[in-house]
């Protein structure tokens, strides 16, 4: 049987639940379902509103965020299928030439601000928010958010200081559980 939960955050990429509801809560809330095959291949989140499934919120099986992994990107290519002064849209294939996803990206003052990723099909899977010290923002930073705006993924880099294009990365957090320490898990600062 599984477990329903309040919310959940994102680890390493797969996602964990946050507070265990009872069978009374699940009913009067909303609610999240963590659902795993036997061999933690797949990972899908349902989204229940007062104990009726309403969303899929998540499903590895269309894209799996655990292969963000600069190794299992090596293989990836990306094609330009059209370009404007302020979004650009990409196509990405896997080794097997198959589209797995597409990008949008949305350009504010020259610089890229976000990145929509996209299941062929048109689900959106993912935004990548870009932050720049230039524009006013406290940091050099990508942080990863889920459809839900969960985030996943953040990493701070050093800039360029003429062009203010990214240079090094200076620490990529994979760890958005309550625990973490905050300095590292606002992801809006």
């Amino acid at each position: 049987m599984y477990k329903y939960y309040r919310d959940y955050y994102w680890k390493q990429g797969k996602p964990k639940g946050i507070d265990v509801l009872t069978e009374e809560k699940i009913s009067t809330c909303e609610s999240y379902k963590i659902v795993v095959d036997p061999y933690f291949k797949r990972y899908t989140i349902e989204k229940y509103s007062k104990g009726i499934f309403s969303d899929i919120c998540y499903d590895s099986a269309l894209f799996d965020f655990r292969r963000l992994k600069p190794v299992d990107q090596n293989a990836w290519q990306k094609e330009t299928v059209n370009e404007s002064d302020n979004e650009i849209i990409c196509l990405i294939r896997n080794q097997d030439d198959r589209v797995i996803v597409k990008e949008r990206y949305i350009f504010e003052n020259g610089l890229c601000r976000s990145c929509e990723t996209i299941y062929p099909s048109g689900y959106l899977i993912s935004t990548q928010r870009i932050y720049y010290k230039k524009l006013g923002d406290e940091s050099n930073k990508v942080v990863l958010y889920d459809r839900l705006e969960h985030p996943i993924l953040i990493k701070v880099y050093d800039a360029d200081e003429t062009t203010g294009e990214f240079s090094e990365l200076l620490n990529e957090q994979w760890d958005m559980s309550p625990q973490a320490k905050e300095s590292n898990t606002n992801p809006h600062k």
